[in-house]
């Protein structure tokens, strides 16, 4: 086992003697039964290897001699099922080349051969479970072409043959256990096609066909493992679907069975990377509903695969899965606030991929995920300030993504990594100090996805990474102070982003507008854009107005801009430091309504200080409550608040049972603040609100996470004056 160049020496080996004996003696059909055989043998190891263009030779000789001797001895039904295995095989492997038209073709040659051997063999059953087979790896094919209900309808023909043979030969575990794995196997394409409900009924329906199978043949472990395959999988889509406490059950019942199959047979090395794969699932799991303890259960995923592959360094799986463990537990740390813990498992898969990558540098997946590894280490190292070493690591990246790209230009994928890597090291450069080296990172990202998305308008993931790769490149013009450029830029950021999240864009097209004297449009912007909720909107929106004013002198803009900056206060706008000193605010301190509004604002932010801090006492309220409680069926709830002109409101929602979100609406919806906790150590809600006109508004009271349920308390205090 696991010594694959071996293998191969002896199967070619083999090939010769049987080619000779062929050659020899032309008369017996076995001779060239055999060859054939052997051809597909081979072609088996080199796919298992990876050669692909290797197995495809070797699947077509065997096809070729089977076809000859089916030609002659039409009536022998071995010689026309190890035909239609080829035919089976050869389909795989063109598949895998991305062939799928012709892979289709002989899949449907290897069927229609298994249904005349069913027709003429009937009472054969390994005829039935051929064709059974070979409707499933149609499906595959039609699947990986987007055809999903073609797909479908193979893998649904494939469990009714397997349904009629387990019913047939009930005391026969295999049939059960192959209607399991079909099972299985649809449940997990269902999933893929956002199906999760009826994934499910496919994972639960292969649990209940082979639940019994471990019990009853003990001494077949692999039923063990097909069962323990369908817990983890069906705790994958549990997770997935929001049901983590259900999904935590499952994977615990994947290791239990798996953990006693290991230590009754510590050999079994099967059981003892599924072992690996279930942890690696309750991992993922805990890292939703528990996060402190997914390191942990990482590390027992870890213990796992290093021991595999210590004992059997030839066997690439172990050390291919043992990179992505790796690779998956930095990505965690990195998300929890532990870059350097992070990067250092980053570099731990590094290095293991670098030596697959040596060994086999004709496996593209090898080399992609190293240069995935370099990425994503460089951003780690990026957030610790190692800018030299994250540079490095994007470099590396670049390297061998360029010749992947070159080596396979038919992969978009390939493409788009490469041009992420060029966007990293852009943001690199130009946080670094570095604007005009950064440009050139973003021109090489914004060349390739340009040249994608022409090809594939539709490719939102080329789409995403092209906006983000304008995004950085007008980001950088702006700090080379190139505004004109930059509004090109931050158009067609806009332009590759949906309607519901341009504003962003569109603030920042708008700030450079202004600064590349382009005022008409500059204003026309902020007027549509001050009608938005957000508070840094209409402070954005105050701020090109105040250019305009610095330019032009007319008052009407600076009424405008001090208009606005109420607005941004009014919607939430706290930051009173940041307004004193703001350069683009210079035109409007002189004003008299200006310093009004400084003042102003002073005061709600002492007030606010106050409240925030405990400091009730040197203020008087009147309070009124309103009580209420979360259901399943009622989510949010909102109570009418009656608010004066000019008045000061304290708004808390309050609740033991759930995170609270208050959200203040005024009476045509419009949402004018919302908060979700007082404090880190405070997950009630409090939103301290200045009435600008005498009305009805709206508070809600709902949870922070969906579907929480409980009771709770809105309190509303108006400010009566200071002691």
């Amino acid at each position: 086992m696991g010594k694959p160049i071996v293998a191969e020496t002896e199967y070619r080996a083999g090939l010769a003697i049987k080619k000779k004996l062929v050659a020899d003696f032309p008369s017996v059909p076995d001779y060239r039964y055999r060859l054939a055989i052997g051809h597909r043998n081979l072609a088996r190891l080199l796919r298992k290897l990876n050669r692909m263009d290797l197995a495809e030779v070797e699947d077509r000789a065997a096809i070729d001699v089977g076809e000859k001797l089916v030609a002659e001895f039409p009536d022998d039904p071995n010689y026309r099922s190890e035909l239609a295995r080829s035919h089976g095989d050869l389909g795989i492997v063109l598949a895998t080349l991305g062939k799928r038209d012709h892979a289709e073709t002989e899949h449907r040659i290897a069927i229609d051969m298994q249904k005349k051997l069913m027709a003429d063999f009937p009472a054969i059953p390994a005829n039935r479970v051929s064709r059974a087979v070979g409707h499933l790896l149609l499906g595959d094919v039609l699947d990986d072409s987007g055809r999903l209900d073609q797909a479908q309808t193979e893998y649904r023909a494939a469990i009714e043959i397997e349904k009629k043979l387990m019913a047939e030969f009930p005391e026969l575990p295999k049939y059960r256990w192959d209607l399991a794995k079909s099972h299985y196997d649809l449940g997990n394409r269902l999933a893929k096609w956002g199906k999760p409900d009826e994934a499910q009924a496919e994972y639960r329906a292969a649990i209940d066909t082979e639940k019994d199978l471990p019990a009853q043949f003990s001494y077949a472990p692999e039923y063990t493992l097909a069962l323990a395959g369908a817990f983890c999988n069906l705790g994958n889509l549990l997770r997935d679907g929001g049901q983590p406490n259900d999904a935590l059950e499952r994977f615990d019942q994947a290791i239990a069975r798996l953990s006693d199959l290991v230590q009754k047979e510590p050999g079994h090395l099967f059981a003892r990377q599924f072992l690996s794969k279930s942890h690696w699932g309750r991992a993922q799991t805990l890292d939703r509903l528990k996060p402190d303890q997914a390191p942990m259960e990482y590390r027992v995923v870890l213990d796992i695969q290093k021991k595999l592959t210590a004992e059997f360094p030839e066997v690439l799986e172990y050390r291919r899965e043992l990179a992505s463990s790796h690779y998956d537990l930095a990505i965690l740390l990195a998300n929890g606030g532990k870059p350097d813990r992070a990067q250092a498992e980053y570099r731990a898969a590094i290095d293991i991929q670098k030596k697959l990558v040596a060994e086999f540098p004709w496996v593209r997946e090898y080399r992609h995920a190293l240069a995935q590894s370099h990425n994503n280490r460089g951003i780690v190292l990026a957030d610790l300030g190692k800018r030299d070493q994250a540079e490095a690591e994007y470099r590396a990246a670049i390297d061998i993504k360029k010749k992947l790209t070159a080596d396979f230009p038919d992969v978009p994928q390939y493409a788009i990594t490469l041009a992420g890597t060029f966007c990293n090291l852009g943001h690199l450069l130009r946080d670094g100090g570095q604007p005009n080296d950064a440009l050139e990172g973003f021109d090489q990202a914004i060349a390739r996805l340009s040249v994608l998305v022409q090809k594939e308008p539709g490719h939102l993931l080329a789409r995403q990474f092209l906006c983000n790769s304008h995004w950085g490149r007008a980001r950088t013009l702006d700090q080379l102070k190139r505004p004109e450029e930059a509004v090109k830029d931050w158009a067609s950021a806009m332009s590759l982003t949906p309607q519901k999240e341009r504003m962003t864009f569109h603030h920042a097209l708008m700030l450079s507008r202004i600064r590349a004297g382009q005022f008409e449009l500059a204003l026309k912007d902020a007027d549509h854009l001050a009608k938005s909720a957000a508070k840094e909107g209409a402070y954005d929106c105050a701020c090109v107005y105040a250019l305009a004013h610095a330019k032009t002198k007319e008052d009407k803009h600076a009424a405008r801009a001090v208009e606005l900056l109420r607005q941004a206060f009014t919607k939430g706008f706290r930051d009173v430091a940041h307004l004193k000193k703001d350069a683009d605010l210079d035109s409007l301190r002189a004003r008299d309504d200006f310093q009004q509004l400084l003042e102003a604002a002073k005061r709600t932010h002492d007030l606010r200080q106050n409240l925030l801090t405990g400091q009730h006492a040197r203020h008087r309220f009147i309070e009124t409550k309103h009580e209420g409680a979360l259901t399943a069926e009622k989510r949010k709830q909102a109570h009418p608040v009656e608010m004066k002109a000019g008045r000061t409101y304290v708004l808390d929602l309050e609740s033991k049972a759930f995170d609270t979100l208050m959200i203040l609406e005024d009476a045509d919806g419009t949402l004018l603040a919302e908060n979700d906790d007082i404090s880190a150590a405070n997950l009630n809600s409090r939103i301290i609100f200045t009435a600008q006109r005498t009305a009805t508004y709206r508070v809600i009271a709902t949870a922070f996470t969906l579907g929480s349920t409980g009771s709770y308390v809105v309190r509303i205090r108006e400010l009566v004056r200071e002691k």
